[in-house]
């Protein structure tokens, strides 16, 4: 009877210290009131974010590959609040169509130590190398991360097991411009109609073709094509299509033209705006036109106008003698051809009388103190064989004029005028001090 009660006693403390025990290891490994501490990861160098985009775009001119931000990245694994044990975290690289021999990750199993509350790993793009990409000309999304896989620490919250690159490659898309072969993107033609035909010898002609921002992939065919064009004008190109070779940033030329015939059926003023394009032929879809850039301008005038602005005094021409002209008034005569611009006059029109009928082929001017800004802004020339019938020669605008502030202004004529007057008149001037007027014709 006493050993079966000294066998109840023992059995009975060896189970009340078994319960004390287990009560002991509950404390420690679940913290009874602890909570459960959320594990977040992020990308170092960003707003505590765990998904970031990286663009990789095509080079202008080169067409090589680059991401406006690194590959290559940190990414922290952090606990809410420290931990009161040793937490340990399995990971590994998320890759989506990266080559894995290209990618590596600084180590696989990160520690965090009781108290503390952070730990980091490296992802990296071997030499941020995007040649894997080469050949893969569509759009398309890579990707670069990491992954927790397994963790052991206390109360872990593991809500949050991933932090990744998305990369976004754009599409192999070369832009196309219109420019002219001299990097133009513009032009003028100003067509002169004097005496019932258009004088201009040029020709209305403008040559231009397509420049990519990127090297084209393949050969690329453009058609060109134009608007604003009188149908009467003879427009034509000198090739209908234009082609890029593979490989090329220009493409051939095309040389668009119109006649002066559509210019001179009437004796009215007359301008159009033509716009000169090209599109990419058929259903391409490597390449697309410029928005901002995708024509040229040119500016068809016809003008009376029968002068014209010279850099410097034409060597062919020779001054008339004038000791026995008469000006209109009588009283600025001595002034304006006294050769001293120290004398102006400031009236706002004046005739010339040469005496006799002469072959003009230009004229030249000068301010106050050789400066030319004391010449009207905008003045008229007419000329006339009477001093009744006037024809006029046209307007000139200083401001247009190729000569430095103290340089003449050298006028020429387009089509020589024989004539025994000239008149001169202001057009819009502040103020003005005309000093020297010449006139010139040719042995």
């Amino acid at each position: 009877m006493k050993n079966i009660w000294k066998l109840t006693l023992l059995s009975a403390l060896v189970l009340g210290s078994g319960m004390l025990a287990g009560c002991r290891e509950e404390e420690e490994l679940d913290l009874a009131g602890y909570p459960e501490v959320p594990v977040g990861i992020t990308i170092e160098g960003t707003e505590s974010a765990n998904e970031a985009t990286v663009n990789v775009t095509y080079a202008p001119v080169t067409g090589e590959l680059q991401a406006d931000a690194p590959l290559s990245r940190t990414y922290v694994f952090t606990l809410a609040t420290p931990s009161p044990k040793d937490a340990t975290f399995q990971v590994e690289p998320i890759i989506v169509d990266i080559p894995t021999d290209r990618v590596s990750i600084s180590e696989t199993e990160l520690h965090i130590p009781a108290g503390s509350i952070s730990a980091s790993v490296t992802v990296s793009l071997l030499d941020e190398d995007l040649s894997f990409m080469d050949g893969e000309y569509a759009a398309k999304t890579y990707e670069l991360g990491v992954r927790l896989i397994a963790a052991d620490g206390s109360r872990l919250d593991l809500t949050q097991s991933e932090a990744r690159l998305k990369i976004e490659k754009e599409a192999y898309v070369s832009v196309a411009s219109v420019q002219g072969v001299d990097g133009s993107t513009s032009a003028e033609f100003r067509r002169a109609y004097i005496e019932g035909g258009i004088i201009n010898t040029d020709p209305i002609s403008y040559e231009y073709r397509v420049v990519l921002d990127k090297p084209a992939l393949h050969d690329l065919t453009f058609t060109v094509s134009s608007t604003g064009a009188p149908e009467n004008s003879g427009e034509r190109f000198s090739a209908s299509q234009l082609t890029v070779t593979a490989g090329k940033l220009e493409s051939t030329s095309t040389v668009w033209s119109l006649t002066d015939d559509f210019l001179e059926v009437d004796d009215q003023p007359f301008e159009c705006m033509v716009q000169l394009t090209a599109a990419p032929a058929g259903d391409e879809t490597a390449a697309v036109m410029s928005e901002e850039q995708g024509s040229c301008a040119i500016a068809v005038l016809k003008v009376f106008d029968r002068m014209t602005f010279l850099s410097a005094l034409d060597p062919s021409w020779v001054e008339f003698d004038y000791s026995t002209w008469t000006v209109d008034p009588a009283s600025i005569g001595n002034k304006l051809f006294d050769n001293n611009t120290m004398t102006y006059i400031d009236d706002e029109s004046f005739v010339i009388d040469m005496q006799e009928v002469k072959t003009v082929y230009g004229l030249s001017f000068q301010g106050a103190s050789d400066y030319v800004g004391y010449v009207p802004r905008i003045y008229r020339v007419s000329g006339s064989v009477d001093g009744v019938d006037w024809s006029s020669w046209g307007e000139m605008d200083r401001y247009d004029a190729p000569t430095g502030s103290y340089t003449p202004l050298y006028i020429a004529l387009v089509l020589p005028a024989d004539v025994r007057y000239l008149k001169f008149e202001v057009v819009e001037a502040y103020y003005w001090y005309f000093a020297e007027f010449e006139v010139y014709g040719k042995n």
